[in-house]
């Protein structure tokens, strides 16, 4: 598999990875508006109505009783409980409060109150639900219920803004995690060739199998093996049978050195040496490389001569 093959297997995986945790936080906050819904239809009637008219209609009376029914219903009180948002539960019960007395009394006593009422339950509706509050901000909010004007609350910030902030950690840790794990990779190919001075070349060599010479030649040298290049491709398609051959041979200027077949391509034969060579042979061939050795990354072909033997 190459690097460009492997980069894509992993921002695969990292797509997956984010939405398997981002699913489940997005249907978390849903649940949560959900039951906000009966809260938020109360609150869009109730401003609507005639708060000056000497009774409120019939219509609005019958309203408000349904209204304050289906809150009650809704799980809004339990859930706000859950999120520790005791203020928040008491502005709401508040409300249904007020919303009670209109329906039974079919007037509204104290406008201003439900005024600020429903501004707070429109803030708390923002809050649970992640949205931006359109009046002044929660931390304010916060500092009112709690009587500590101006106090900051890390635990309102974090619910507010829960969701994208674990998104984000989780693209910053998946990005750094994916980063890591080529660099870790490209190091270890990198040392792989100092440490076995793998180097590209073009030397003249041979392979002997007993049965004849293959003309080719080196584009790959290292302590351990070698990347043969035949002068015909063709042989290539023959080479499996010579397999089993005693004592194969990579034949370099007088070197004889030898080998075992690790894979065969179409282009090239993969090779490892039965006995890594000495430092001194091997820089004494690459001296004969008509093109400058020079250092290159691990790139050893899965091997594939048992199924090329039994073919």
């Amino acid at each position: 598999m190459n690097n460009f093959s492997q980069l894509h297997l992993l921002s695969g995986l990292a797509l997956v990875c984010i939405f398997a945790v981002a699913a489940p936080l997005t249907v978390n906050a849903q649940s949560r508006c959900g039951t906000i819904g009966a809260t938020q239809a109360m609150v869009g009637d109730f401003s609507k109505m005639n708060w000056q008219a000497e009774h409120l209609s019939r219509t609005d009376v019958m309203k408000l009783s349904r209204h304050v029914a289906e809150v009650r219903s809704s799980g809004i009180l339990p859930q706000l409980s859950r999120l520790g948002l005791t203020a928040e539960k008491r502005t709401v019960e508040q409300l249904l409060n007020e919303a009670m007395e209109a329906s039974q009394r079919s007037v509204i006593r104290r406008p201003e109150t439900l005024q600020a009422l429903l501004r707070s339950v429109e803030r708390i509706i923002a809050k649970v639900c992640h949205q931006k509050d359109l009046y002044p901000s929660k931390k304010t909010l916060a500092s009112e219920a709690s009587g500590k004007a101006g106090v900051f609350h890390l635990d309102d910030y974090l619910l507010e803004s829960g969701t994208f902030l674990r998104i984000t950690l989780l693209l910053a840790f998946l990005s750094a995690l994916i980063g890591s794990i080529f660099v870790v990779r490209n190091t270890y190919i990198r040392i792989y060739a100092l440490v076995h001075s793998r180097k590209s070349c073009r030397i003249k060599a041979h392979l002997d199998f007993g049965n004849g010479l293959i003309d080719g030649q080196i584009i790959i040298l290292g302590k351990n093996g070698c990347r043969f290049e035949p002068q015909d491709s063709l042989v290539l398609g023959e080479l499996p049978k010579s397999i089993g051959s005693s004592d194969p041979l990579v034949v370099v200027m007088e070197c004889k050195i030898p080998l075992r077949l690790n894979g065969i391509s179409e282009n090239y034969v993969s090779i490892f040496f039965k006995t890594p060579i000495s430092s001194f042979v091997l820089r004494t061939l690459l001296e004969s490389s008509t093109i400058p050795p020079r250092y290159v990354k691990k790139d050893i072909m899965k091997s594939n001569i048992k199924a090329l033997s039994t073919a």
